[in-house]
């Protein structure tokens, strides 16, 4: 049975312009470019079917399939990521018939200038097969493009695994091709995770998708939110008395000239808990936190503690961490020789998975609190605490004989911007 490559990562289906407008929010808005393509139903001679499916592709944080249904507006996130002059569309051969046909269904138009087309990238580079088959050769990759014609059917009520993941392929491929060619400057080696084999056979297709790519790693403990320096000063206080500790700070996406104070303090223990202090300006820091991030005694595992952290506490709270007490690991992983050094490059290196988002908005801590970001926050705090012990920066034996990892479990859901 041949062989061939296809994507194996998350694919989100939206059925109809009001679904899950939040979490579409939430993943596509903000991005610098996405892959796009569209799909149609075949036509027969004098036919002319209307967009029955829009693909929008992240790098790495799946893809997602709009579908259209007949007399409804396209989705308003698929809409407005579209016709935005500042993102880039990735595709491959959007020609005056797409054009058209995104006219003719919706109104509505990219614009050319925010077009990457990769079949021009191709032509340029003397490919003398300049589809997307071809391009993906050229990298290295063999991808399928059925030639049954009732393959394409794409209004029918259920869509088949093969086109689904089909269609994926379509609009995230090029983005990969776009990031081996070096035309947009891409993570390639951590997109190659997401690529997975398949087999086609006669009567058989059969698709293997890599466990990392249906669900990622993630803190699956106790989170307790706190809001405010009044808020649950005993349930603090019986919290982190254990030791060690992990930490992170959140603040505010900031533009240029903007110094945003933090909006959110995370501390975990190894077993009993993450708490997130939230931070209102003009307010002071929960007294708990205060004594725990300052105590000299007590070890605090961190990643990337760096002077911007530290100068935004001392702005903030006045405050200050006595360097004695940091396990800074991404210093420890430096030493240890890895070239990234980053809490996901690590988490990888130990066999981890875990969530980091890619779009800007994710970054907005002073507002209503996501699931996904409470749970990401809590996984920041708490992973490098875990690395700490992994790599024995840290006395946490009894973390790992009570089998505390079972804190970091896989979860295969859109909790954390996956399915």
């Amino acid at each position: 049975m041949p062989q061939y490559d296809t994507y194996g990562g998350p694919i989100y289906i939206i059925d109809g312009c009001d679904d899950d407008v939040e979490f579409c929010e939430e993943n596509l808005y903000g991005r610098s470019f996405v892959g796009i393509d569209f799909e149609w139903d075949r036509e027969l001679r004098g036919q002319r079917n209307q967009i029955e499916l829009v693909q929008i592709a992240t790098p790495t944080d799946g893809v997602f399939l709009f579908r259209c249904l007949p007399g409804e507006p396209l989705h308003p996130v698929a809409t407005s990521i579209l016709t935005d002059w500042n993102i880039t569309k990735v595709c491959s051969g959007y020609d005056n018939g797409d054009c058209a046909r995104l006219w003719e269904t919706y109104s509505i138009e990219v614009p050319r200038e925010s077009l990457l087309d990769m079949h021009d990238e191709a032509r340029d580079r003397g490919l003398q097969r300049y589809g997307l088959k071809g391009m993906c050769e050229d990298c290295g990759y063999a991808i399928y493009k059925p030639k049954n014609p009732n393959f394409f059917y794409w209004s029918r009520n259920f869509l088949k695994k093969s086109q689904i993941r089909y269609a994926a392929a379509d609009a995230w491929f090029p983005l990969l091709v776009a990031g081996y060619w070096d035309v947009l400057d891409l993570d390639v080696d951590e997109m190659e995770d997401y690529v997975s084999d398949f087999w086609v056979g006669s009567h058989l297709v059969v698709i293997l998708f890599p466990s990392l790519t249906m669900a990622t790693d993630t803190y699956a403990g106790e989170i307790h939110i706190i809001d405010g320096p009044d808020d649950d000063y005993y349930l603090c206080r019986d919290t982190l008395f254990r030791e060690p500790l992990g930490i992170d700070f959140e603040w505010n996406r900031e533009f240029k000239g903007q110094n945003n104070p933090i909006a959110l303090i995370q501390i975990a223990t190894p077993t009993n808990g993450v708490l997130l202090f939230r931070c209102t300006p003009g307010e002071g820091l929960h007294p708990v936190a205060r004594d725990a991030l300052t105590c000299p005694n007590g070890k605090k595992a961190v990643c990337g503690f760096d002077s911007r952290d530290k100068k935004k506490l001392m702005e903030a709270f006045g405050i200050e961490i006595p360097p004695q007490s940091l396990v800074d690991v991404s210093k420890v992983a430096q030493r240890r020789g890895m070239h990234k050094t980053g809490l996901k490059a690590i988490c990888r290196e130990l066999g981890f998975n875990i969530f980091k988002p890619n779009y800007p908005n994710f970054h907005q801590w002073s507002g209503r609190l996501r699931k996904s970001q409470i749970r990401y926050a809590a996984s920041d705090a708490w992973f490098p605490l875990l690395i700490a012990a992994e790599w024995g920066l840290t006395d946490i034996d009894s973390l790992r004989q009570s089998q505390g990892l079972v804190y970091a479990r896989l979860v295969p859901s859109s909790e954390n911007g996956f399915v």
